[in-house]
């Protein structure tokens, strides 16, 4: 059958064309369910990525089936190691932007439809938790060492699903940051440990950053300081919140006093340079 082999190649083509080839690639793909003809993961990624053409249109109820489609037809493929948990990682990126697009819509929506507020914020913070499970699931794979780029991607995808929920909290203290810049006293349970995994993941990305000019470095040293220092004073400040982050605490609490060392030689360095 002709569809079966059909390249899915969409982004390759003019915006114009890409309407078009949108709806040959839905039928391509429904044929090939019909016929029973497909690849699990290879069928799972192709509808995962038409499901980003569908966001950026705004269509998120096609974007939606298209996604849950794929996560059915990829558990098809069973364990098959690598490959099976990178496809099914990608595509739970897939859905975290999905998610984010959703939510950053949908504040639109409610700022235009003042009446229907109350329903937006309930439907937010369920949309916000299936993008942090999906932003979870994705970090499994992508991890910090060996993938950085992806990992601090997805890292700066949840920290903007944070703030694409912020809007809709009525209750400013449930905004990570007050007016004034400040953060709040103590975190909610939902996003305690993606907070504070998150500040810690900030930290060991600038320590480990590689500069050749001694002012950047102790920069980039300064703004891990100051990440691994958050960590361990908001545990100090709330101590039931070191059972949600028991490894990172420790691991804070080392490098917040080995940095500072470090930071000092760097300084006499640079001091007798000048």
């Amino acid at each position: 059958m002709k569809e079966v082999g059909m390249r899915l190649s969409m982004y390759a083509l003019p915006q114009q064309e890409r309407i078009k080839r949108s709806e040959i690639i839905l039928v391509t793909l429904q044929r090939q369910l019909e016929f029973n003809q497909f690849i699990p993961l290879e069928w799972a990624m192709n509808a995962a990525t038409l499901s980003q053409y569908y966001i950026t249109k705004t269509l998120y109820m096609e974007g939606r089936h298209c996604l849950s489609a794929a996560i059915v037809i990829a558990g098809l493929a069973g364990e098959v190691p690598s490959e099976a948990a990178a496809q099914r990682a990608e595509i739970a990126r897939c859905w975290i932007k999905y998610c984010l697009n959703l939510l950053q819509d949908a504040k639109n929506f409610s700022r235009q439809f003042r009446h229907l507020q109350t329903i937006c914020n309930f439907y937010a913070r369920t949309i916000f938790l299936v993008g942090q499970a999906y932003v979870n699931q994705a970090k499994e794979y992508f991890e910090m060492d060996g993938q950085v780029t992806d990992h601090i991607e997805i890292l700066q995808d949840h920290s903007t699903l944070f703030k694409a929920l912020a809007f809709f909290e009525e209750d400013l203290e449930r905004h990570f940051r007050s007016p004034e810049g400040k953060w709040p006293d103590k975190l909610e349970d939902e996003v305690l440990r993606p907070v504070l995994v998150v500040k810690f993941q900030v930290a060991r990305l600038h320590s480990r950053l590689i500069s050749t000019s001694t002012t950047i470095q102790l920069e980039n040293l300064n703004r891990s300081l100051e990440c691994y220092n958050f960590v361990v004073q908001y545990c100090k400040d709330n101590p039931e919140a070191k059972i949600a982050i028991e490894t990172e605490l420790e691991l804070s609490e080392e490098m917040a006093s080995l940095l500072p060392l470090k930071i000092n030689r760097l300084k006499a360095k640079l001091a007798s340079s000048n």
